[in-house]
Parts: C-alpha cells; structure tokens; sequence
C-alpha cells in the first residue's frame, strides 16, 4: 500500500518519522530547487485531487459500514 504523501520523490521527499535532520535535508533541497519544488507540487496535486475527493471519501466510508454490517450479521 502506497503511503498517503505518496512516492518519495513522485509526489513528496519522504523522511523517516522524527528525523529533523532529515527533514531540514530535504527542505533545503526543495529551496535549492524550484524546478523539483514544481514538479513535485504539480504531481502532489494530480494525486490529491485524483484521489482524495469528497465523492471518494464518502463512498469509502459507505463501504466501510457496509462491511461492518456484513460483519455483524445485520440483514437489511
């Protein structure tokens, strides 16, 4: 399963949870940057807007309810 942010270097610079070096690393690299900056705004928010709408969510939590019914033996 893909992370959230998506693909490091794709969509995001991915760091490792509580790493502040790391984080200040790749910071800076986006400063240093502006074309990776673009590019990695610009595919961040294809992948937003392809996957993270209010159509989505809602028929994804439908389908959660649906399964936890299914679970619980609950007939319509």
């Amino acid at each position: 399963i893909p992370e959230v942010s998506g693909r490091d270097g794709e969509t995001c610079l991915a760091v490792p949870p509580g790493d502040a070096d790391a984080l200040a690393g790749a910071l800076a690299r986006l400063l240093d940057h502006p074309e990776l900056r673009a590019r990695l705004g610009a595919a961040g928010r294809e992948r937003v807007l392809a996957n993270f709408t209010w159509a989505r969510a809602a028929a994804g939590t439908a389908e959660l309810y649906r399964q936890a019914i299914i679970a619980r033996g609950v007939r319509r």
